[in-house]
């Protein structure tokens, strides 16, 4: 090993570094529409995740997307813009299995339904009771529930999850149509992601799920910001519904809210992780250290 070029490469790079060479991650201002009419839409085969539009989930088909537990994707635009890709995948879900509140109901899939313009609702497995019936034995009827085929609270508490392919802040929340109210509530996955169905909004704290907050009148021109209470917070998955206290925080007013969700804004940060300057610095002294150290005991060998 030859320690001279050791200590000189060092002391190098350690001048070149602490010069700039580590490179910050670019921060990218991600965009999704999720307007599609149809239920089910039509299948886009030649879709790809480039496609700013939307299309079937990866393995569905015209009978998996025409009932329970359908999944749509979806592909963003990037600013600055680039190459990049990052899907978004969506599937709906309620409460609306056993249990004796709210919080304790057991989560089952839910219909998305699609609405075009106004953007994407919810047809839960409801058939009546306590929550307006929405759902059938035979499966989900989208065109005879309205307002119930919105993401809506009336009875039992609908929501979507965001499946992204890398982990984003979510920065706002596009409402494309409401009635009666428009209060939603959001929720981070910090952890591995497990199916949500069999689970009740009174546990999803304990499987990984942080309260975001719940947001009031969320209808407005353009997307909702929500990106001050989710600076900070990085993740893959996304829960998004009507207002929804089984999950947390303040109960809100006694409105119902019925909404219809036509994108969705974030922010990602892009980039190789190198380590930061400083550590870099470090560890790059305690090399050059050593080497030169042993260079010096050397040098004393000869001369003696």
């Amino acid at each position: 090993m030859n320690l001279k070029r050791i200590f000189v490469t060092s002391i190098g790079v350690l001048a070149l570094g602490s010069g700039g060479l580590v490179q910050a991650a670019t921060t990218y201002n991600w965009t999704w529409s999720t307007t599609l009419s149809g239920n089910p839409p039509a299948d886009n085969t030649t879709w790809t995740p480039s496609t700013t539009t939307g299309d079937w989930c990866s393995g569905m088909n015209s009978a998996s997307m025409s009932t329970y537990g359908n999944c749509a994707r979806f592909g963003g635009s990037e600013t600055p813009a680039g190459s990049l890709t990052n899907v978004l995948q969506v599937k709906a879900y309620s409460n609306t299995g056993a249990g004796s509140s709210q919080s304790t109901y057991d989560i089952e899939s839910a219909y998305l339904a699609f609405w075009g313009s106004s953007g994407m609702g919810v047809v839960n497995r409801n058939t009546g009771g306590s929550d307006p019936p929405e759902g059938a034995t035979g499966g989900p009827t989208p065109s005879s529930t309205s307002p119930e085929h919105s993401i809506d609270n009336n009875g039992r508490y609908d929501m979507i999850l965001l499946t992204f392919d890398r982990a984003v802040s979510l920065t706002g929340v596009d409402i494309g149509w409401s009635e009666n109210d428009s209060d939603i509530t959001v929720m981070a996955l910090g952890g591995s992601y497990s199916e949500l169905a069999g689970k009740d909004y009174g546990s999803l704290a304990a499987a990984g799920w942080s309260y975001v907050g719940h947001f009031a009148n969320a209808d407005v021109s353009g997307a909702y910001s929500i990106a001050s209470a989710t600076q900070g917070i990085e993740s893959r998955y996304w829960l998004v519904g009507a207002r929804n206290p089984a999950v947390g925080g303040a109960s809100g007013d006694s409105y119902k809210d019925y909404i219809k969700i036509k994108g969705f804004t974030a922010t990602e940060k892009y980039g190789n992780k190198v380590p930061e300057p400083g550590a870099m610095s470090i560890a790059l002294i305690a090399l050059a250290s050593g080497a030169f150290v042993t260079l010096r005991r050397r040098s004393r060998r000869v001369a003696d």
